[in-house]
């Protein structure tokens, strides 16, 4: 926790530990940015080891950014496992209005032998921008999954980094659906 506390004036924080939201550890101050408890009734997946995920999952948060709104600060979200000999699997939404911003920065921590299954469903708007960095950096004997499905609407755009380290065994995907001219999708990872 302490090294997190030293983001707090420069992010936005929303820390998942083994499969909860802690709602009230880091309240979200930025007025353009919305944060409630997930659902994962309207994610769908045809993958047989996400759709068994997604049977078994936590409802994670749903971020969302109202039309027209640019979310000044970035937001930090964590993701650390506590709990060795576990399996948390999590589901997480993102909705970004027409012509709306934001930037996240997220990690996956964990030490100790552990499943963690992560399915997240982003949604862009016409004109939409999103700027994501992704690291797992997992102790050796984890073992991680992560399934991101992207929808693009008109004139949006997606930057997309994902750095992997540690773990066991990882195994990260991510669908970018196109829906609208113009929309831009610039994915990579090392």
């Amino acid at each position: 926790k302490a090294w997190i506390d030293k983001y707090q004036s420069r992010f936005e924080i929303i820390v998942i530990q083994n499969g909860e939201w802690l709602k009230n550890a880091y309240p979200v101050r930025e007025p353009a940015l919305t944060v409630e408890s997930g659902s994962y009734e309207s994610l769908a997946t045809d993958d047989g080891f996400s759709s068994l995920s997604l049977a078994l999952a936590k409802p994670g948060v749903h971020i969302r950014v109202a039309d027209h709104q640019k979310v000044k600060r970035p937001l930090l979200l964590v993701q650390i496992q506590t709990e060795p000999s576990s399996w948390a699997s999590v589901t997480n939404q993102v909705t970004l209005g027409e012509q709306s911003e934001l930037k996240v920065a997220e990690i996956f921590l964990g030490e100790g032998r552990y499943l963690r299954t992560e399915l997240s469903q982003l949604k862009l708007g016409d004109g939409a921008k999103l700027n994501w960095m992704r690291r797992q950096a997992e102790g050796g004997e984890s073992f991680h999954f992560s399934e991101t499905s992207v929808e693009l609407a008109s004139h949006s755009y997606l930057n997309w980094t994902q750095l992997t380290q540690g773990a066991h065994w990882h195994r990260s995907q991510i669908r970018v659906d196109i829906r609208g001219a113009q929309a831009e999708a610039h994915v990579q990872g090392l």
